[in-house]
């Protein structure tokens, strides 16, 4: 995520260490009140969510958003109402709006 970020000359947002800080998925539904529009990638599939109609059941929160130890995966970007789990160079893309 990283160098995708700095090929594109976009400024890294705040980092929080996932590892230090790690976020149970009663604080991801809080985040997840607080943006709009949610982008999860795991492996090749990317999920997306306007939040203002629904938000991800229990079975998608496990299988896309919380690691094996239940708590939130990284690396995770916040970038204004959006919200990218997981690299998904498309998602990025599309909410930084590079090409």
């Amino acid at each position: 995520m990283r160098e995708f970020l700095a090929s594109n000359k976009i400024p890294m947002p705040e980092v929080t260490d996932s590892r230090k800080n790690p976020m149970k998925e009663k604080e991801a539904r809080a985040l997840f009140k607080t943006v709009g529009r949610l982008y999860a990638a795991r492996g090749k599939k990317t999920v997306e969510y306007d939040l203002k109609k629904a938000s991800p059941d229990t079975e998608t929160m496990a299988k896309y958003f919380l690691g094996p130890t239940g708590n939130f995966r990284a690396p995770a970007i916040r970038a204004g109402r959006n919200l990218i789990i997981g690299f998904d160079e498309a998602a990025l893309k599309k909410v930084f709006k590079t090409d």
